[in-house]
């Protein structure tokens, strides 16, 4: 086993071991930078005895969490596919071959992570090249741990916010099927009407064309919310694995509330803390650095380390410009949604009190259906809000969620 002390760890860092040969760690990196090394690699090891880090080849890496209630995921009692909203992020998972694959390039990379440490104690002893490059190791190995748990926790946010967008478009194509074919139902109606009176010669030609041509764009919109909804349909069973022609029931009810945020400016600060993509970034300058004087020729390893730097300050400015627009967004769609609740409303009491008019034979179907289709456009603009500001406020609270997707 190689033994030196913390401070020959941070010498060797610092480049004190210069003149040996074979050192891949030169003098440029400054004693004050070699000490939050060594200082993030002490958490590391701390994070990783507390969490007692292991991977047993004799189950899964990670269990996926079954769904809520005595039910299989994904399946009702009647035999017909249905699922909430967790439960298709837990299908996902399950399908998910770049999660499968980020779990195994994490235990990976604590089997090299954990063989490096066990060369290594810190006990006094003047180091040679060999245990500079082994100290080394160790770095690298550690890094590229702490890299893939990031990688990991991007695959699965990845996968909650792309699920959750999926879920909620495809009820909103639901939606705007159901008001399609009352439109069109409407609009049928009015027709017919429209030809009786034309019949009679209570209703003109241009009268009729108009009617004829509304009737021919309601069918249209029916056809293109069909074709909406199979492509939803078909994103959505692609991302749960499940076959091209189910069609599973979203048991799940948009629970809308408000975003609330205190400050946007800490929200970002928020945001750039926890974005394990930043921290990806971060960690690539301290690779950069490790491996500085290994670079040939010799300017290369700064050029890496500048290019490096200028990519984390490329992502922090786009993470910021990403957190804000979508906060104005989210906002925009809450001013909509009173309006919105407001507009059903009305359409509740007009439909009502249309319903009661044609019960006593005042009104004609036409009137009745025209009003129901009335009712339907306006349940539908409502939930569009809804189910776009849920997928909306979780891509705010993990928007490097998105951009990996």
């Amino acid at each position: 086993m190689k033994r030196f002390t913390r401070q020959t760890a941070a010498a060797l860092l610092a480049g004190s071991l210069m003149a040996l040969p074979g050192v891949l760690l030169q003098p440029t990196l400054a004693l004050a930078n070699s000490t939050e090394v060594l200082d993030k690699l002490d958490a590391s090891e701390a994070e990783a005895k507390q969490q007692e880090w292991s991977t047993p080849f004799d189950k899964q890496p990670t269990d996926i969490p079954a769904a809520k209630g005595s039910e299989a995921p994904g399946q009702s009692t009647a035999g017909q596919l249905s699922f909430t909203l967790e439960a298709a992020v837990d299908k996902a998972y399950e399908n998910s071959l770049d999660y499968k694959q980020a779990e195994l390039d994490l235990n990976r990379s604590w089997e090299v992570r954990d063989d490096a440490k066990d060369y290594i104690d810190y006990t006094p002893t003047r180091p040679n090249a060999t245990e500079a490059t082994t100290f080394n190791k160790l770095l690298n190995a550690d890094l590229n741990w702490q890299m893939s748990k990031k990688n990991l926790k991007i695959q699965k946010d990845t996968i909650e916010v792309s699920i959750t967008t999926k879920y909620m478009d495809l009820l909103r194509a639901q939606e705007t099927v159901a008001y399609a074919n009352k439109a069109k139902e409407a609009a049928d109606w009015k027709l017919r009407a429209t030809r009786a009176g034309f019949y009679v010669g209570t209703v003109s030609q241009p009268q009729l064309v108009d009617a004829e041509a509304t009737a021919a764009t309601a069918q249209a919109s029916v056809d293109s919310a069909k074709k909406q909804l199979d492509d939803a349909y078909n994103k959505f069973n692609i991302a749960l694995g499940l076959n091209a022609g189910d069609r599973p029931v979203l048991t799940e009810k948009i629970n809308y509330s408000p975003l609330v945020v205190e400050s946007l400016e800490h929200e970002v600060s928020r945001v750039i803390a926890e974005s394990p993509t930043i921290f990806k970034a971060e960690y690539n300058v301290d690779l950069a650095s490790f491996n500085r004087e290994a670079a040939s020729p010799y300017n290369v390893g700064q050029i890496d380390i500048e290019k490096a730097k200028l990519a984390v300050g490329q992502l922090k400015d786009g993470t910021e410009k990403s957190v804000r627009s979508l906060y104005y967004n989210i906002k925009t769609l809450e001013e909509q949604h009173n309006g919105l609740v407001e507009a059903l409303r009305n359409a509740q009491t007009n439909y009502q009190a249309t319903k009661v008019r044609f019960d006593v034979g005042m009104i004609t179907q036409a009137d009745l259906v025209a009003a129901e289709s009335q009712l339907a456009k306006a349940q539908k603009d409502l939930l569009d809000n809804e189910a776009q500001h849920t997928a909306l406020a979780v891509t705010f609270q993990k928007p490097w969620g998105a951009s990996a997707s």
